[in-house]
């Protein structure tokens, strides 16, 4: 029987991913490609410490966080778009390395900047360890699909949140949101997305 702890709460969970990253990897020595990765995700992480986020895993060059979910938190919400604002901040510096040392994220120009589109969804979330080798932890519910569906129609540089996010940080002063187009939403949500939530500036 399964024996490890099962988390079972009203969370938050983040999406973010390199925009074009394909493309720019197949230009990227795999040294540099990997190194550029680690820089990336460590930048993530230490900002992750700072907020109290919890990262739950990386899937290529997708980082995938939740908070609400490990650590019960009133201001769940407002704390991983906080985070999620961040996460641009840190690929500003990320590109600024790079330029400084004379080369663009490709290895060859220096105004080859990658950039991330991060987005953000609320809502029931079940969390455990699984398997025997390699073992993980995972998140599973409609909130992480949710998430992972806006990220295929988020907009690069940009912080997009579901509905249900929104409400519950949009009282916070610090934070700005405006929704999508409606033409974006409409198609958006024939693409099975969701709802593309909301935007924050």
């Amino acid at each position: 029987p399964y024996k490890a702890p099962v988390l079972d709460a009203f969370g938050t969970v983040l999406f973010a991913d390199i925009v074009s990253f394909t493309v720019f990897s197949g230009k990227m020595d795999a040294i540099k490609l990997v190194q550029i990765l680690d820089d990336m995700f460590d930048m993530h992480d230490k900002m992750a410490n700072d907020l109290k986020v919890d990262k739950v895993k990386t899937l290529g060059d997708c980082y995938v966080a939740c908070t609400g979910v490990l650590s019960l938190k009133a201001a769940h919400a407002a704390t991983m778009v906080k985070f999620g604002l961040g996460l641009h901040y840190n690929m500003k510096l990320l590109n600024i390395k790079q330029d400084l040392a004379g080369k663009g994220l490709d290895g060859k120009a220096p105004d080859s900047d990658l950039r991330i589109r991060v987005c953000i969804a609320s809502g029931p979330a079940v969390g455990g360890v699984v398997g025997g080798k390699k073992y993980i932890f995972d998140l599973w519910g409609d909130v992480v699909e949710q998430a992972e569906l806006m990220e295929s129609g988020g907009i690069p540089e940009r912080t997009q949140v579901s509905h249900s996010t929104w409400l519950r940080s949009s009282k916070d002063p610090t934070l700005k949101f405006r929704c999508r187009p409606p033409a974006e939403q409409k198609v958006l949500q024939e693409e099975g997305a969701h709802g593309p939530g909301k935007l924050i500036l």
